[in-house]
């Protein structure tokens, strides 16, 4: 029996890990990556749907008659509101323009949340309460529109992004 011994096979393994490291934590990588979730996000949230490509539940029709309505009367929708039962996230379009992506460079992670606070529907009234962007997205989550997730495209498109930073990094050296 023969047996083949290889040197510096450490060495390429802590390379190789280094090198891993280095992409996962680049901060143009995380940028890129951040930029390109947060647009998803808003994009499928806009489209009604859920993790995985499934549409958000419809509005019952009582609610859109009316409880909508209403409020439509006072305040003023957001462009890519359309006025039917299909839920969108998108009436006054306030909620989905305060999602933003933050980077943690130390940690390698890319973070898309709502920030700030979304100001109350004017009524015939005066102004409904104001809640935190942070807990309205806590209710629609518990609620059945969970739209805070990386899609399955997204999740695609990161790995050729992740390719090309590789590819970029090894040909460096």
């Amino acid at each position: 029996m023969t047996t083949v011994k290889i040197k510096g096979l450490d060495k390429v393994k802590a390379n190789i890990k280094n090198t891993f490291e280095k992409v996962r934590k680049d901060p143009a990588l995380l940028l890129e990556i951040g930029e390109q979730l947060q647009k998803d996000v808003v994009a499928n949230a806009r489209a009604g749907r859920g993790p995985d490509g499934q549409k958000f539940r419809a509005l019952s029709a009582s609610w859109v008659d009316k409880t909508r309505k209403y409020l439509q009367k006072y305040n003023a929708t957001d462009e890519f509101f359309q006025d039917d039962r299909k839920a969108r996230l998108t009436f006054t379009g306030k909620f989905l323009r305060s999602i933003i992506y933050r980077i943690n460079q130390s940690e390698g992670l890319a973070i898309v949340e709502p920030q700030g606070q979304h100001p109350g529907y004017k009524t015939k009234s005066g102004n409904t309460k104001s809640i935190s962007n942070q807990r309205l997205a806590q209710y629609l989550r518990e609620n059945g529109f969970d739209f805070l997730y990386a899609s399955k495209a997204f999740r695609k498109r990161t790995v050729v992004t992740v390719k090309r930073f590789l590819r970029r990094l090894i040909s460096k050296k």
